[in-house]
């Protein structure tokens, strides 16, 4: 691809650009036209902008689960042929911790930056998010009547509501949305239980396990 000089691009790269332009020509000539274009241009670019924060956390999470299953096997081989050298049972305890401190490093990284197990579960949790602020945003953009935050009528008002729709793709955003999911679950679960507590007890002495 390429872009208006010629020069190589990248599809992302073609997006900001269009993302930008669609800004200057809202803040040049601010109507309602150009600002749905600032906003369509805004949600693309987000998105893609997010999926390549996903796509580059997989890929690079793989390499680090992959790095720290060799820094155990690793580790499990040191310690084994130390032991076979007879070697001091300190030289075994400081090489285990250091190895240790290896692992704990991975972990840390991956809480720090939400890389965990739930990766899909994440990625899944933002884009059902978005797609909700995206019905919201269009609707405000495209009313006939009403006034902020009802209605989109300033480029500005669609500033802040990108601003809104990307949050929910950073760090701090999806801390939110998964706290959010764990909370829904765990009161759905206290919901249930005491449905489940009464038909437990509602039950026939004949009905329950025989001791």
């Amino acid at each position: 691809m390429k872009d208006k000089n010629g020069s190589d691009t990248t599809y992302l790269a073609e997006k900001a650009q269009a993302f930008v332009d669609t800004y200057k020509a809202a803040r040049d000539g601010e109507n309602l036209i150009t600002i749905k274009k600032y906003v369509g241009a805004g949600v693309t670019y987000s998105q893609l902008l997010c999926k390549d924060y996903f796509d580059k956390l997989t890929l690079t999470k793989a390499h680090r689960d992959f790095a720290k299953s060799e820094t155990n096997l690793t580790a499990g081989l040191a310690s084994a042929l130390l032991g076979l050298a007879k070697a001091s049972s300190a030289s075994v305890a400081a090489t285990g911790a250091l190895f240790s401190f290896s692992e704990a490093s991975f972990d840390s990284y991956n809480e720090a930056f939400i890389v965990s197990p739930e990766l899909s579960n994440i990625e899944r949790l933002v884009k059902e998010k978005q797609k909700e602020e995206e019905v919201i945003i269009y609707k405000k953009v495209n009313a006939t009547s009403g006034s902020w935050p009802d209605r989109l009528e300033t480029l500005d008002q669609a500033e802040r509501a990108l601003g809104d729709y990307i949050f929910h793709c950073t760090t701090n955003g999806m801390k939110i949305l998964l706290n959010a999911s764990i909370q829904k679950k765990t009161e759905e679960i206290e919901k249930n239980t005491p449905v489940i507590q009464q038909n437990t007890q509602n039950l026939a002495p004949s009905a329950l396990p025989q001791k």
